[in-house]
């Protein structure tokens, strides 16, 4: 298992319009999270690959993945969304913690989250990305 702070891999796509979301939120004066701060400097210092070329078990936007919780051993299964689309309790946004932590991790990776950090995620598996499926513009 690896923690969050493996080396992240974004589409162009996914890339150019987190950074657009990011900047316009900046742009509010919104204080930003520890989280998304992680994901901007991510997002500024990752080369990014082409859609075609991404790896089936990266988690990109609009993928459905099974997240397994540490502590309890429930499992649950997630889209990964932009924040207009996060309209059920199945779709996280890329902005929440978590989802900010998430995009561009491998299955297997181990999240961390809660108010003290005292939560561990794992993604366990990937159902469905658009990529895989050739939806290269998600």
């Amino acid at each position: 298992m690896r923690n969050a702070k493996c080396g992240r891999i974004f589409t162009t796509h996914d890339r150019e319009r987190l950074r657009r979301i990011l900047d316009a939120r900046q742009s509010g004066s919104v204080i930003e999270s520890a989280d998304l701060r992680a994901l901007r400097m991510d997002l500024e210092r990752t080369k990014p690959v082409d859609p075609s070329n991404i790896r089936p078990n990266i988690v990109t936007m609009h993928t459905t993945f099974c997240l397994k919780d540490l502590g309890n051993g429930k499992k649950k299964n997630y889209s990964l969304v932009y924040p207009e689309e996060s309209d059920g309790e199945d779709k996280l946004s890329v902005l929440s913690c978590i989802g900010a932590k998430i995009i561009g991790c491998s299955v297997g990776t181990v999240i961390r989250d809660g108010p003290r950090g005292d939560r561990y995620y794992l993604i366990e598996e990937i159902l469905y990305q658009p990529q895989e499926a050739g939806v290269y513009h998600a």
